[in-house]
C-alpha cells in the first residue's frame, strides 16, 4: 500500500480518537491521558486481540506467507468485537481489496478503544 494512503488512513484514526475522546469528555477538552483514571486494561485480552489483528494485516500486506491461521483471527476479532468484517468467505478467506481490511481495522481499533475498561475477556 502507498505510504500516502497509509499516512491518510492514520490521520484519519487519530482524528477520529480524537473527536470521540473529546465527545466523552465532561469538561469538552481532550481527554487522551487522565492520572485519575481508574480503567484496568485486560492485558491478555489487549495482547490477544491486537496479535490477531496484526496477523491479519500481515497476511493481507503479503508479509506473510503461511495463512493457516488467517480465518480464525478472523473469526476471533469479530466474535470478541462483535464487529462484522467485510472479508471474503469463499473457498478460502480473504479481502477483495486492502482498503477494505483498513477499514475493518479502524473499526476494530476504534471499538477496542472504547471498551477497553469493561474488563474483557477473551471468548
Amino acid at each position: 500500500m502507498r505510504p500516502s494512503v497509509l499516512f491518510f488512513f492514520n490521520l484519519t484514526f487519530l482524528f477520529v480518537t480524537n473527536v470521540y475522546a473529546n465527545k466523552h469528555s465532561p469538561t469538552g477538552s481532550p481527554k487522551f491521558i487522565n492520572s485519575t483514571d481508574s480503567c484496568i486494561e485486560n492485558s491478555i485480552f489487549k495482547s490477544k486481540y491486537l496479535k490477531s489483528i496484526r496477523y491479519i494485516q500481515e497476511c493481507v500486506e503479503g508479509k506473510r506467507k503461511d495463512r493457516t491461521d488467517f480465518g480464525k483471527c478472523i473469526d476471533n476479532v469479530i466474535r470478541n468485537s462483535g464487529i462484522r468484517s467485510s472479508v471474503y468467505y469463499g473457498y478460502n478467506f480473504r479481502y477483495r481489496k486492502k482498503t477494505d481490511f483498513y477499514a475493518d481495522k479502524m473499526k476494530w481499533l476504534l471499538w477496542y478503544e472504547s471498551n477497553k475498561c469493561n474488563n474483557l475477556h477473551w471468548k
